[in-house]
Formats: C-alpha cells, structure tokens, sequence
C-alpha cells in the first residue's frame, strides 16, 4: 500500500491530463449544464420534467466535488488542508452513485413514458409516488454510500491524500474503490438494458417521429455508459489509471451534447391546447387504443416523450 502522506512532483504529462481533467468538468458541469437546466426551464412541457432536472442537477453535484481541490487553489503543489481533502475524499466515492442512479431513474421514466398515454404522461405532479421514488432513491443511495468513506475519513486518516490519484483527494483502501466502481457499474448495466428495451419498443412501434434524432442521441449515450462500465472495471483493476478519470470527467460534456441537441429545446412553446385540440388528441388516443395506426396518434402520443425526455 503506498504511502498516502508523501507529496509527488507531477510530470508534464500528469499536469496536462490534470488541466484537462478541470476544463472538461468547468465546460461540462459548470457551465453546459446549467444552461441545459436553463434551456429545460424555459420550455412549457420540460419544466414538469423533474426526473430530468434533477438529473442534470446531479452532474452538476458531480463536477463540483472533483473540482473542490480546484477551488481552493490546491490542485498542485503542497498538500492541501484537511478539511477540503477528507471532505472531498468521502464525496468521491458516494457522487458516481448519485449520478448513475439519476440517469438510471431518467430512462427508467422514459420507458414508462414511451409505454404510457398521453393523460397518463400529463397528469403526473411532482408529489406523484412514482416522481418522489425516482427523485429520492438516487438521494437515498448516495446517503448511503457517504457512510463508509465519511468513517474512514475520521478514523484512517492516513489513508486520504492527494498523492493516491493525483487529480482529487481520496482513500487508497481499495475496498471503498471496488465497492463504489461495482456499484456504478451495476448500475449502468441495468440502465443501458433500459435503453435497449427502449430503442426495442420504437422499433417494434414503427414511431417515425423519434427514429432519427432520437436513436442517434440514445446511442450516443449508450456508448458513453458502456465505456464508462469498462472504466468502472478499469478503476477496480488499476485504481490509479489516469483513463477511468478522463472518462468520468467527460460525463457532463456528453449528457448536454446528448440531451442539449434536441431541438424541441430550441422551438417555441407550442400554443395552450383549445377544448377542440383536446377533443381531437382524446380522439386519437382512443384510436390508438383501438388499435389505429393513424399518423398523427402517433405523433400525438409520442411527442411529450420526445420533448420531455430526450
């Protein structure tokens, strides 16, 4: 077990993926992801998302706790105080929970949606029992996940340094890194077989307004989390590989390039739907019902997926 209290000159090279590491999250985190929350807020149908805020929101938890070192000035150099280390060393290990269960929750609703009736999709409220489980759990596990590495923080303090990774201060026992990796990539399996249940409903459905766009994206996002599996397995196999933490900066990045190019952000807000317009879209919902295969059922029951979720 190497020594976790003595300092390391970094090569240019670790400078550089150091650098890198902070640009990629200030650009993804700091400042993509809150205009995707802006862009979402602004929009009528996407407000009521909050599955999809809070996932976004999540992100943006998850770039800031890397770059606290970043903050207070003591990303090189000296070991930096105490107390940001031991608070960043417990962060470090429960965030990537909070992540990936929030987008777990956030494909998880897209496929009850794509499964689900336009009043169904519509009626929702926040304090629904289905947005409180979907909002909370990611909370839950996260608490949970702080508990070890908060307790290793006070009694194994020797353990916490800097010099364990070199880009944030973290633990060099290795079962909080294999219990925290495992985990994430537990749970990025599950999600990534939601995002194939999905494209398998599209297909299945013939639903042309979603083909295009919308496979691209859900593709996109599919392949960030199988590499982001392989670098889970990547961490628990070389803890100090520079790669696995690359990949994890770039998260933000990719969500608001998946999710900030769809271009129901940019469209104006649709009209407020008239009694005929709702009379119609009951119509069409009940031909759909009835097993119709109008176009504009499809359009109808579709687009509040498509705006809301991706």
């Amino acid at each position: 077990m190497p020594d976790a209290t003595t300092p390391t000159t970094l090569s240019t090279d670790r400078k550089g993926l150091l650098w890198g590491f902070f640009v990629l999250h200030v650009i993804g985190g700091h400042l993509l992801m809150p205009i995707l929350i802006i862009l979402a807020l602004l929009k009528r149908n996407m407000a009521r998302n909050y599955v999809f805020l809070n996932f976004c929101f999540t992100w943006i938890v998850y770039s800031i706790t890397f770059c606290l070192l970043l903050y207070a000035g003591q990303q090189t150099g000296p070991k930096p105080s105490w107390k940001i280390c031991r608070t960043q060393a417990a962060l470090v290990y429960a965030v990537p929970i909070l992540v990936a269960s929030a987008s777990l929750a956030l494909v998880f609703q897209l496929w009850l949606d794509i499964r689900s009736s336009v009043s169904k999709a519509g009626s929702r409220t926040f304090f629904s029992l289905r947005n409180l489980l979907l909002l909370g759990l990611p909370y839950v596990l996260f608490c949970g996940y702080l508990i070890g590495p908060s307790i290793v923080a006070i009694t194994a303090r020797k353990t916490i340094s800097r010099e364990n990774n070199y880009f944030y201060c973290s633990s060099n026992l290795r079962a909080l890194t294999v219990i925290s990796a495992a985990s994430v990539g537990i749970i990025f399996l599950v999600t990534v077989t939601f995002e194939v249940l999905i494209a398998r409903l599209i297909a299945e459905r013939n639903i042309q307004q979603l083909q295009s766009g919308f496979f691209i994206r859900i593709s996109i996002f599919t392949s960030y989390l199988l590499i982001s599996l392989a670098a889970c397995g990547l961490e628990i196999a070389q803890p100090s590989n520079p790669i696995r933490i690359i990949i994890g900066a770039c998260g933000p990045l990719v969500v608001f390039i998946v999710f900030g190019s769809n271009p129901a952000l940019y469209r104006p807000n649709p009209r407020p739907v008239t009694s005929t317009s709702a009379t119609s879209t009951s119509t069409m919902v009940s031909m759909r019902a009835s097993g119709g295969t109008d176009v504009k059922t499809t359009k109808a029951y579709y687009h509040p997926v498509a705006s809301q979720s991706m």
